[in-house]
């Protein structure tokens, strides 16, 4: 198997998994949540006081940096967030980030997979998946959720799927 095909593969395996699990974050998302954390923790107390938050959230690219105060978007996060707190804690920076990764899906990465996986056909066949080497479960989880492709015995519309996540 190519690296690019081994790579598309892998994500679509990771996407499928996180739509099976998806009140559970990855462990590489924990890690990297972790690393955010600790880079942003500028006492080095396990906790992040509010500027240490906000320099987080803007350094994430979740909200844009204002130092004259007057961000009430910021603050607003930052009470429910904290719970009203002067700090936040490791668990409620994985909470929060957990609530605005936990839905986001690449579309277009999704559909670079899938067409890898379906040799650039406009379907995809369950033959595809095993020659992709998916796994059974994996397997079954695409066929309950990919709408059948008119006109093709046993393919699958990816298209038709990706066009519904929008």
């Amino acid at each position: 198997m190519n690296k690019n095909y081994s790579k598309k593969l892998t994500f679509l395996e990771s996407q499928i998994a996180a739509a099976e699990q998806s009140s559970k974050i990855s462990p590489e998302q924990l890690a990297e949540f972790k690393e955010s954390f600790d880079h942003f923790d500028s006492q080095k107390t396990g906790r992040l006081s509010k500027l240490d938050f906000k320099s987080a959230l803007s350094g994430l690219g979740i909200i844009e940096l204002d130092f004259e105060g007057g961000n009430a978007v910021f603050n607003s996060i930052f009470d429910r967030v904290s719970h009203s707190s002067d700090t936040v804690s490791f668990e409620q920076f994985v909470e929060y980030m957990t609530s605005i990764t936990a839905d986001t899906i690449n579309v277009d990465q999704l559909r670079d997979s899938f067409t890898t996986l379906a040799g650039n056909k406009e379907h995809l066949t369950v033959q595809d998946m095993r020659v992709g080497q998916l796994n059974d479960s994996q397997i079954e989880y695409l066929t309950q959720i990919l709408p059948p492709k008119a006109g093709i015995e046993g393919g699958y519309d990816y298209k038709a799927y990706l066009a519904s996540l929008h």
